[in-house]
């Protein structure tokens, strides 16, 4: 016999940091918005995903029931034409109570390659992740927070 618990896997909020050089426009990052992984039913250990574009999968024994899941996206702006980079705090972790849940893997949109502010000097990113469900996991509302770093190239 299985036993099945209804998680509300909660979102991931962000901490924003810039850098850049004296020289330059200052590269900011405007305020995210939240990373969330909807609902899930769970019979055994699995995953779930949220791609960049904010589809939704599972793996393993975790089961989608809902919710609202989404990517979360921002917008970098600074210097026109100028290649920057993104560093986040990988892994991030899920929390309520005594549980915990690991989210890793994020992928972004575009792709770290054509990460440019062209001649608007701004670019909209979005990022997916990639959450990790234990299978006796407890029933509840799970938060977290992660920091992400932008800066010039």
């Amino acid at each position: 016999m299985s036993t099945k618990r209804n998680l509300l896997l909660a979102a991931l909020l962000l901490t924003v940091r810039a850098a850049s050089p004296s020289a330059a426009a200052e590269i900011a990052l405007a305020a995210p918005s939240t990373l969330a992984f909807g609902r899930a039913v769970v019979t055994s250990e699995g995953t779930v995903v949220v791609s960049p574009e904010g589809d939704r999968t599972s793996t393993g024994g975790v089961t989608l029931i809902g919710g609202s899941a989404s990517a979360t996206s921002f917008t970098v702006t600074g210097d026109v034409d100028r290649a920057y980079s993104i560093t986040l705090s990988d892994p991030a972790t899920l929390s309520s109570g005594s549980g915990s849940m690991t989210v890793d893997t994020f992928t972004f949109s575009p792709t770290s390659s054509s990460w440019n502010l062209g001649a608007g000097g701004s670019q909209t990113v979005h990022v997916g992740a990639t959450l990790h469900v234990g299978g006796s996991q407890a029933q509840a509302s799970y938060t977290g927070t992660y920091s992400i770093t932008v800066a010039y190239q």
